[in-house]
């Protein structure tokens, strides 16, 4: 979102993309059934953008790959 020239959520948690689409916790114990309706509200409006935007897969599983190596050498520590 953010090369795409808006603004982007402050961070990659759940919480901080819901609140980025106007969406807030209904309290502060994590509940997996909240979480799934998050994703999903946030994905339809990821969804309604995508006329709007650029994508690159390429560049998408290279960012992954990037975290999933970052989240294994955490791991090492």
């Amino acid at each position: 979102i953010e090369k795409n020239g808006q603004n982007a959520p402050k961070s990659l948690s759940l919480t901080a993309i819901a609140e980025y689409f106007g969406y807030q916790r209904e309290g502060d114990t994590h509940n997996a059934l909240e979480d799934a309706v998050l994703t999903g509200l946030c994905l339809k409006k990821v969804l309604s953008y995508t006329d709007k935007l650029i994508l690159k897969p390429w560049l998408t599983i290279t960012y992954l790959n990037t975290l999933r190596n970052e989240n294994k050498t955490q791991k090492n520590l």
